[in-house]
This record gives C-alpha cells, sequence and structure tokens, in this order.
C-alpha cells in the first residue's frame, strides 16, 4: 500500500506539469512554516550579563538577567554556531561590545538645532537636543552620533530597587553543627543590613578577602579613620577585629568569624577578580543602602581629582554593576578599559591584570552621557564589522530584554518587537480553511515545540486539509522532553497518517556540544531519539530520524559520529539519518552573512559513502529519502540544483508574521496573506509570482536542494525516485 500511495503522489504531481496552475497543486501541495521560536540574534560567550553575573554561555534556564525593567526570570537559552562579521559599538560611557548584525538594540536618536545670536554685535552659538522615543534597531542598521550630525544613542535603563531585606540569614554559611553552636555561644545568625553594614560590604568589595580565620581588609597604613571605622561596626556587630601585618605601607584588619569569611565571599565575589555587588545591596528599595555601599568601595578603591571622582577595579561584572548603581542614584557614571602588563606593588615587579576605571562628577557640567525618561543615553561614537567564527549565544527572559555593556538589547523573542506580529492561532486556523488543498505540511523552527499553541496549529491544518498525509517538524532536544512528548502525543493523536520527526545532531558528543554551544545537547538529543523509539510502539503514525547538516565545523565527521550513535543505540542504521548540506538564506535561516557551508567538493566522498550504506527499504518516507540523498551527491559534485524547481507549483514557505516566499532559500517575498484575508489565490496569480515561475522556466532559479523543496520535486517525476 505504501508503494501504491508513492507511485499515485507522483502520477498525479507529473500531471500538474501540463495544467493550467489556477491554484496551488491538491493531490501533492506542500507548505512550510516557520513557526518562529529560533535565536538569530546573538552575542560572544564571554558576555558578561548582570543579574546572575556570568558570561551568557554559563547561564541556565530558571535563573536571573537584568533588564529594562530590573530582574527579571531566564525562560530559555539559545546557542549556535556564528561564522560572519559581528557589529562592534562603541558609545560614550560604555564599554564596547560585538553583536550579530540582526540584533535589535534600544536606541533613541538625536535631532540637533543650532542657535546664533547677536550679543552686542558678537555672534554666540548654541545648539539644542531633541530625542525621539526608544525603539528597537537592529545592530548592522545604527548610526554614530558626532557633533556635526545626528545620529543614535544607546540607553541604559535607571534601575528602580524593589528588594526589602533588613536582615540576611547567616545560617547556610554554618558548617555541620555550626548553627548549634553559634546558638550556644550566642553568635548572631542573622546580618543586620543597615547603612553601617552597607558601607562595610563596600570596603570590603573593595580591600576585602576571606582568610581561614575570618574576614580580612587590606588598608594603607595612614588610613586610621577606616580602620577605626571596621573595628567599630565589627565589635557592633558583636565579632572581634584583630590587625595583621601586611608589607610595604599596608596593615590588615581581620573580622574573625569563619560565618562571616564565608557569607562575605558569597555576596561580594572571592578573588579580585570575582568581586561584585549583592543584588540586594544593587537593587534595594532603600537608596540609602546603595549610597553607603558605594561609599565604602570609594574608600578603598578611588579618589577625587578635582571635580571627578575616579575609582578602579579588575572585576568587569562589578565596574557593570557600579555603573548602573551610580545611575540608579542620578550620577552618570562611565567606563574605561585600561590594559596594563608589568609594574610596581611593594616594592615588587608584579604583573597586573586589565582594570575597568569608573568615573562620574556631581558637577552638571562635567557630563558623560544625558538622561531622558527611564534611561541614561549614550551616543554611539564608532561602529565596525569584525570577522567571527565560533558560538554565539542568547537568552529569553520575564520582560524580553537583558544587557550587553549595560545597553539594553532584545532577546530571543523578536518577533513581539515587529510592527505586525507573528501570525495569531486565529489567523493560522483562518489561513487553513480557506487554503483546505494541504498534503504536506511542515512545520519548522527554529524549535517548534516551545509554542504553546502548536497541537492547534497541527489541528488547524488537519481539520481543513481533509488529504492531509504527512506532517514533519525538528527538535534540537533542548527543551523539556516531557513537554516534547506530551505536545507530539496530541499531535499524533490528530489521525495525521505519517508525523515524522527530525531530531537534530551534528557531530558525536564533543562535536555537537560544541557546533550547538550547549553542553549535554548530545545526550538529550540521544535520550529524544530513544524516547521517539518507545513512542513508536504505541503510535503506528511516528516517523523520525536524526537531521545531520554537513558544514564546515563537522565535514569528515559523520562516520565517527555514527560509531558514537551505535554504541548507545546499537539497532541504528544509515537509513535513520537524513543529510543535508548547510545553506544561507536570508529569508529563514538568516544567516546570509554566515560562512558556514562546507566546500561541497570536499564532502562528495562522504556523502557517497553514506548512500552505499543506505538499505532498501519499503514506504514512502524512505524511498524519497533515499533518492534525496542520491540527488544531494550530484548536486554536491555540481553545484547546481539536480532537478527543475517546483517552487509555487507543489510547494511555497510561508514565515510566521504571514510573508510567502517561493521557499526557504528564495528570498523574493511574493505577498503576505493577511493582505488577502488569508488566501492564497491572489498571490498565486500576482506579478511576483509570475515572474518567479518565468525566472524557474528560464533555469533563472536559487541553486538549492534542500529537503522542503526537494520532496516535492522528488514525488513529481517517479522515475528520478528509482535512479
Amino acid at each position: 500500500m505504501a508503494t501504491e500511495r508513492l507511485i499515485g503522489l507522483a502520477n498525479t504531481a507529473i500531471k500538474s506539469n501540463f495544467v493550467k496552475l489556477d491554484k496551488p497543486y491538491k493531490l501533492n501541495f506542500c507548505i512550510t512554516y516557520w513557526c518562529q521560536s529560533r535565536c538569530l540574534t546573538c552575542v560572544k560567550p564571554d558576555e558578561i550579563v548582570l543579574g546572575d553575573n556570568a558570561p551568557i554561555s554559563d547561564l541556565k534556564i530558571g535563573g536571573y538577567a537584568i533588564g529594562s525593567t530590573g530582574l527579571n526570570e531566564i525562560k530559555q537559552t539559545f546557542s549556535r554556531m556564528y561564522s560572519g562579521e559581528m557589529i562592534r559599538i562603541k558609545a560614550t560611557g560604555l564599554l564596547p561590545f560585538e553583536i550579530t548584525p540582526e540584533h535589535p538594540i534600544l536606541v533613541t536618536s538625536s535631532k540637533t538645532t543650532r542657535h546664533r545670536q547677536l550679543l552686542d554685535g558678537v555672534a554666540k552659538y548654541s545648539r539644542t537636543y531633541e530625542f525621539g522615543e526608544p525603539v528597537w534597531k537592529p545592530a548592522k542598521d545604527l548610526l554614530t552620533k558626532d557633533s556635526f550630525k545626528d545620529g543614535d544613542y544607546l540607553c541604559t535603563p535607571v534601575l528602580k530597587g524593589d528588594i526589602k531585606v533588613k536582615t540576611l540569614s547567616l545560617k547556610r554559611f554554618n558548617k555541620g553543627r555550626g548553627v548549634a553552636i553559634s546558638k550556644a555561644k550566642g553568635v548572631p545568625l542573622e546580618f543586620p543590613l543597615n547603612e553601617e553594614t552597607a558601607w562595610l560590604l563596600g570596603i570590603y568589595t573593595a580591600e576585602g578577602c576571606p582568610a581561614s580565620n575570618g574576614a580580612r581588609f587590606t588598608l594603607n597604613i595612614k588610613e586610621t579613620t577606616l580602620h577605626k571605622k571596621i573595628i567599630r561596626i565589627g565589635k557592633k556587630l558583636g565579632y572581634s577585629v584583630s590587625y595583621y601585618k601586611q608589607r610595604g605601607k599596608c596593615i590588615g584588619l581581620c573580622l574573625s568569624s569563619h560565618v562571616i569569611s564565608r557569607a562575605f565571599s558569597d555576596w561580594c565575589g572571592k578573588g579580585a577578580m570575582n568581586k561584585k555587588m549583592p543584588d540586594f545591596i544593587l537593587l534595594n528599595k532603600n537608596p540609602s543602602i546603595l549610597k553607603e555601599f558605594l561609599k565604602g568601595w570609594e574608600d578603598g578603591d578611588g579618589y577625587w581629582k578635582d571635580e571627578v571622582f575616579i575609582g578602579s577595579t579588575i572585576s568587569k561584572t562589578l565596574a557593570l554593576q557600579l555603573q548602573l548603581a551610580y545611575t540608579s542614584l542620578g550620577l552618570h557614571a562611565k567606563i574605561s578599559h585600561v590594559r596594563k602588563e608589568k609594574g610596581k606593588f611593594n616594592g615588587r615587579i608584579v604583573n597586573f591584570h586589565d582594570a575597568y576605571v569608573i568615573a562620574y562628577s556631581k558637577d552638571p557640567k562635567i557630563r558623560y552621557s544625558r538622561r531622558v525618561g527611564d534611561y541614561i543615553l549614550h551616543p554611539i561614537r564608532a561602529i565596525e564589522k569584525v570577522p567571527y567564527e565560533g558560538i554565539v549565544h542568547n537568552i529569553e527572559t520575564g520582560d524580553n530584554t537583558y544587557l550587553v555593556s549595560n545597553a539594553v538589547v532584545h532577546n530571543c523573542n523578536i518577533w513581539q518587537i515587529k510592527p505586525k506580529g507573528e501570525l495569531t492561532i486565529d489567523e493560522v486556523r483562518e489561513f487553513a480553511k480557506k487554503n483546505t488543498y494541504f498534503k504536506w505540511v511542515e512545520l519548522t523552527g527554529g524549535e517548534p515545540f516551545l509554542r504553546g499553541d502548536i497541537v492547534e496549529i497541527a489541528k488547524a491544518f488537519k481539520e481543513n486539509s481533509k488529504e492531509l498525509y504527512i506532517l514533519t517538524m525538528p527538535t534540537n532536544s533542548l527543551c523539556n522532553q516531557d513537554m516534547v512528548e506530551r505536545k507530539l502525543r496530541e499531535i499524533l493523536a490528530l489521525g495525521i497518517p505519517r508525523i515524522a520527526i527530525t531530531v537534530s545532531l551534528d557531530g558525536y558528543r564533543e562535536l555537537h556540544d560544541k557546533i550547538r554551544g550547549t553542553p549535554g545537547n548530545y545526550d538529550r538529543a540521544i535520550a529524544m531519539f530513544k524516547r521517539l523509539k518507545e513512542m513508536k510502539k504505541e503510535y503506528s503514525n511516528l516517523f523520525f530520524v536524526f537531521g545531520y547538516t554537513l558544514s564546515k565545523f563537522n565535514k569528515g565527521e559523520f562516520e565517527k559520529t555514527y560509531e558514537a550513535v551505535k554504541s548507545e543505540i546499537p539497532d541504528i542504521r544509515y537509513n535513520d539519518f537524513h543529510i543535508n548540506l548547510a545553506q544561507v538564506s536570508t529569508n529563514y535561516y538568516g544567516n546570509g552573512s554566515d560562512d558556514i557551508k562546507a566546500n561541497n567538493a570536499e564532502v562528495v566522498g562522504e556523502l557517497e559513502s553514506i548512500l552505499k550504506h543506505r538499505e532498501f527499504q519499503l514506504g514512502i518516507i524512505p524511498i524519497i529519502e533515499t533518492a534525496f540523498t542520491r540527488k544531494l551527491v550530484e548536486y554536491a559534485k555540481t553545484g547546481t540544483s539536480p532537478m527543475k524547481s517546483r517552487s509555487l507549483e507543489a510547494s511555497l514557505f510561508m514565515d510566521s508574521y504571514g510573508n510567502v516566499y517561493p521557499s526557504i532559500m528564495w528570498d523574493t517575498k511574493i505577498g503576505n496573506i493577511r493582505d488577502t484575508s488569508y488566501d492564497l489565490l491572489p498571490l498565486w496569480h500576482n506579478d511576483q509570482a509570475k515572474s518567479v515561475r518565468e525566472a524557474i522556466k528560464e533555469g533563472r532559479e536559487p541553486n538549492q536542494w534542500t529537503s522542503c523543496e526537494a520532496y516535492q520535486m522528488l514525488t513529481g517525476n517517479i522515475i528520478s525516485l528509482l535512479i
């Protein structure tokens, strides 16, 4: 029956080559619908994100990131390999950063008015500035601002603290029977948070470190006022404070308490490079707490020169936090990165770390930025393109923003900032009702299972396209697999004859995790495949394969990958892998500037070996898959499409905004279904569609061989399935 079904599909598709295309060809029409859920906008792995105060590559779901509205939960993390240009942005007062060209950044633009006034016959010139409302703008479209032209300003939020806390528990810093012993000795189990203790934490952040016998402070021997203040506060808290000798002009104080040593180290960081400001300080509702912390840090690590305060730290995290802290108090602080090598310390030649210098002035005439509304504005001074090859990362947060070098950027929910959002589920239902001829639907992404309405989308096509035969979906295995299984079971229960799932896998454990930028991703992909094998016992309409994309990052590694998978899944076969070549596309992959494709000549042998090992297997999907791989070898050899395109004859690509394209590789938009009341037919006959068909007829279509379009070419030519 499967072979008869395949021949029936192919024969009816062949007929479409000889009939007038009044409408999409009913008996074998495929729509690839992009369920927006992917991450195209990213930053480098070492970019510090405040909140959890860690490189973006280390952030986890359930952690926290500071955005434009304050502290937000991290909903999702994303990563991918990237090869192409990054946009390097330098704005006054902020550390420079690099970001992918498509990444939306919150900016406002200036409008400068120049004035000329005669005073006692002398011309006086002045300027006034107006600023528009903040808007999201891709990094690649930003404009520099200089003295003679208007441009864009990056936005740093003026944080409003919302943490109310007067005491901090010390119980978790007690080891073993520490709590009981502390109670017996009358040692405090709580740390009061007030102006004095905030100052103490501030100076510890500047000059402190943990020690075996307590929290130590290293100060200049002449700073007697600071010595006395630390001793007074320590004794008031119930701890003894002792002196210890240091080299040169320094002297040490030790607040004797193992518990306090552990607590201060946890709250303020261990080691100068890891110093940080606790959230209960940075986001405290009481501004006096923050002021005193900053006063303590300034007493330890800063000085005043004329009207300007200058402080420094070798902790990038602390520098970024300090800038935000001063901003929330109405002070416009700037950060400068100072590179250092060697120098003298206490009479010795030592290697110095790079430093971050913080500067601000209380004089309104001296400022490094402007405040407009809830943001501090930093004029962009330089923009350049820099090459980069490696992993990039992004996150999704509660308010859809986070900070990069204290500039507000958007997260992976990029569709929420478009003038027209993605199609709602009601719009998808309306589209499905008005276009009832789909045989093949591919719901792609990204990760379509992240969508809360993915089952409803599948249901809409099933209920309206009565002859729907196959629905395909990918998964990267990163999201909750219980959730994926639950949603997949609901889709399988709809009664669609074939549900095909592609589990993304691009290499053996180390290689796949490197390419995907996520440790453990390989193991999750293996676990997902095993879970699907178990589900297959219940659902005869479930089909699944590994999706292996050959790129410059994994060329020549398939055999090793296959053996690695076989060690985990002994009955795996070559037929269980769908092979693709890496592609670039502006309208689908959003990687038009990426250099990820392998040299075709270098992968021909690898593809031929894979094809040789494929076994003959009856069934629509395996027969098409073998034919696809055979033609993929031909495509790799010639660099040209092995068959005439059937785009806008038997297939199309529609993105999550309703824009319709001939294919995922062809970025000529023929229209938007919202403009035709969700009916495809008006788009089918418009001038853009006619132009596309004419291009195909003349052989001017893009060279492509991806499954989204190739399967329709193959089923439209029965002979191609056999040879």
